[in-house]
């Protein structure tokens, strides 16, 4: 069971989560702290953005939707998981936040830690899972590759500084997919290492983490609002089935065995080595 906290605000997300509570529900007794309330309501920075707590209910949507019928990596218990996605963007819209959303969530889920009832091995896998969006990154730099969306030749944060040091670089090939694998494997095994769980648990978790937020950017996570305007990464998965309501609007495919969305190519690719490394990591654990 979830320990109790020491405050009411504790208390009652304990009784909300064990009886597994709406997303609405669950967003609304978080609000019951009022610099929670604040955040989850600030209007967005730009527009066509997402308010806070209206994206947070669809990720938490996409998580019962899809992975709330199969058990977590590492016994980890979906009421933290879910706990982990009704917070997970919470600094994003900070006035002094700059780049580093996540580290500006991590010190306000800090600010407010004692008013979550899990344990303290509990908050350093959502620390973990918080600070830091390696999949997010890698999939940016292969949508560069395939879409040119960003750049006709894709840079990253550490191409971009070699550049600024010299004053005639040889342009940088375009990253592939093993490259941008590694990349995500390094830090994610670093990640890892926060925690308690194994790297290949870490791996799954982190998985299922990413895609519940990553596919609420999209018709199928904003069906109840009805809204097609925020459908910006619906072309990460697979589609499947059309929607019986909404007949333009189609669910992903959902594949049970390996508990995942299926991803569209190239992006199969990212995650098929993200899945060997979760395979070779749980026999090396």
């Amino acid at each position: 069971s979830l320990t109790q906290g020491p405050s009411t605000i504790a208390r009652a997300l304990s009784v909300a989560l064990n009886r597994g509570c709406s997303a609405e529900e669950l967003i609304a007794t978080l609000k019951m702290h009022p610099r929670l309330a604040f955040l989850y309501e600030t209007p967005p920075r730009l527009p066509g953005q997402y308010r806070l707590d209206d994206h947070s209910h669809a990720v938490i949507r996409q998580f019962d939707k899809y992975f709330a019928p199969h058990p977590l990596p590492g016994g980890v218990r979906p009421e933290l998981l879910r706990l982990t996605l009704a917070l997970h963007d919470i600094g994003k819209y900070i006035p002094e936040t700059t780049r580093d959303q996540h580290r500006a969530t991590v010190a306000v889920i800090s600010s407010v830690r004692e008013h979550l009832p899990i344990t303290d091995q509990e908050f350093a896998v959502m620390v973990a899972l918080i600070d830091g969006d390696p999949i997010g990154e890698a999939s940016i730099h292969l949508t560069d590759i395939t879409r040119h969306t960003r750049c006709s030749i894709p840079l990253t944060i550490e191409d971009l500084r070699d550049y600024c040091r010299t004053t005639a670089p040889p342009i940088p090939p375009p990253p592939t997919v093993e490259h941008e694998a590694r990349r995500a494997i390094a830090q994610i095994g670093a990640m890892a290492r926060r925690t308690h769980l194994s790297v290949s648990d870490f791996t799954n978790l982190l998985i299922r983490y990413y895609q519940c937020d990553s596919s609420a950017y999209s018709a199928d996570g904003e069906l109840r609002q009805g809204n097609r305007a925020h459908a910006a990464l619906e072309y990460l998965f697979e589609l499947g089935d059309a929607l019986p309501h909404h007949p333009d609007d189609r669910l992903f495919r959902f594949d049970p065995s390996h508990i995942i969305l299926l991803p569209a190519p190239p992006f199969a690719g990212l995650f098929e080595a993200l899945g060997r490394f979760s395979a070779s990591s749980k026999t090396s654990d």
